[in-house]
């Protein structure tokens, strides 16, 4: 497992259909190597995480931390599997007993901002970079870093400014380039904003690196642009240099669905359930595109596992505008479980699921409702007496034939 520097340009994923993400580049860095004390249980943790197996990571870090509590590598590469598992505020509290250990210890505090980030406290965020800036004023992935915030915060001066503090030491970064040109991106500056990704795309050729994230921006310029076809090209060329691209993935999803291509938006949104288990909207997106290819088993399974996870978003946070949308959110899925249900004939759990929707939108439906989804209730309500009545009805008795076979 090859380590790779952390980034916080987090994706966002929208519902289904919605705008694509904005970019999220190279993952997370890989943990740190034993140190003493404890190498053998570090590394054993490390295995596990390098398995994947995030859960028995942090259980053999923690066996490690009983012995040995001050271990900063077992705190930080806990962090790190908690991360990987979308246990952010635990992940939060590891970096901080990490940083309280060894206040220099940079990896940490870009792990910790990254967290505080996808949390919201993007203040605090700001605020722990600027403070090791202050250490190494001229620190690449701090500065970067600090320009990602700032451009989150609509603060466009002040990203330039991290970038350009940044290329006066390093003037052929291409990750500075990259966020100059989401920066401008965000003004909706497109034509600026391509000619930087261009010049980054030489740059990184030369430099023999592999950009999947430029050619993902390019695409989202694309999008903004109304050329979904170039875009399309331009998420394909993404995932043709790392398959496993989620937010290229993601791209190519929404696309996909939006021109009914249900097969590849199911192909690319499996991508992202592997890379974001934990977000109800990729989830949902999936559920959304087996719906279009009539796999009604499988888009209920996705669109149910949307609901939990949503509902389990919802419960978490204390953010009202977040908790409404969350709200409205959840009634589209469950008129889409509506939906599934009927398409696989599943009646009863059609109706379930359209009563569980009117309870959560304090809908009365009058019996001779036709419109609406007052309209709809009423129909399923309808089919499920018809089935019910044609599974009461007896069975017809066939006269007997005649003894010569019914001939006459």
């Amino acid at each position: 497992m090859t380590a790779r520097r952390a980034s916080i340009w987090l994706a966002t994923a929208s519902m289904a259909c919605a705008s694509p993400p904005p970019p999220q580049p190279a993952e997370l860095p890989a943990p740190k190597p034993a140190t003493k004390p404890a190498p053998v249980r570090i590394a054993d943790a490390n295995a596990a995480f390098g398995r994947g197996d995030y859960a028995a990571a942090v259980r053999a870090y923690d066996a490690v931390l009983d012995r040995t509590p001050d271990n900063g590598t077992a705190l930080y590469n806990k962090g790190l599997a908690l991360q990987h598992a979308g246990d952010l505020a635990a992940a939060q509290t590891a970096y901080e007993g990490a940083l309280a250990i060894d206040p220099k210890d940079v990896e940490a505090a870009l792990n910790l901002g990254a967290v505080k980030k996808e949390m919201g406290d993007l203040d605090g965020a700001v605020a722990l970079y600027r403070r090791f800036l202050k250490v190494d004023p001229f620190n690449a992935r701090l500065l970067n870093n600090l320009a990602a915030l700032y451009r989150a915060q609509g603060r466009h001066r002040r990203a330039v400014g991290a970038v350009r503090k940044l290329l006066m030491r390093d003037k052929d970064n291409v990750d500075a380039y990259k966020n100059l040109a989401l920066i401008y991106f965000d003004q909706k500056k497109y034509t600026l904003a391509r000619t930087i990704l261009d010049n980054a795309l030489s740059m990184s050729q030369a430099q023999g690196r592999q950009e999947p994230d430029i050619y993902v921006n390019l695409g989202r310029i694309f999008v903004a642009e109304g050329d979904n076809g170039r875009a399309m090209a331009m998420f394909k060329r993404a995932v043709a240099l790392d398959a496993g691209h989620a937010v290229a993935s993601y791209n190519i999803g929404a696309l996909a669905l939006g021109h009914r291509d249900y097969q590849t938006a199911a192909n690319a949104y499996e991508v992202c359930a592997k890379a974001w288990p934990e977000k109800y909207d990729v989830w949902a997106s999936l559920g959304y595109a087996y719906q279009g290819l009539q796999a009604f088993a499988k888009a209920e399974q996705h669109l149910a596992k949307s609901r939990g996870l949503l509902r389990r978003a919802a419960a978490a946070t204390a953010d009202t505008s977040l908790e409404q949308r969350l709200a409205r959110d959840e009634e589209q899925l469950l008129v889409q479980l509506v939906s599934t249900a009927q398409g696989a004939q599943q009646t009863q759990k059609a109706l379930d699921y359209a009563q569980e929707y009117m309870r959560l939108k304090g809908l009365e439906c009058r019996q001779d409702d036709v419109d609406g989804f007052c309209g709809r209730y009423n129909g399923i309500k309808l089919t499920l007496e018809l089935e019910r009545e044609a599974s009461q009805a007896p069975e017809p008795v066939e006269a007997p034939a005649d003894a010569d076979g019914g001939n006459s």
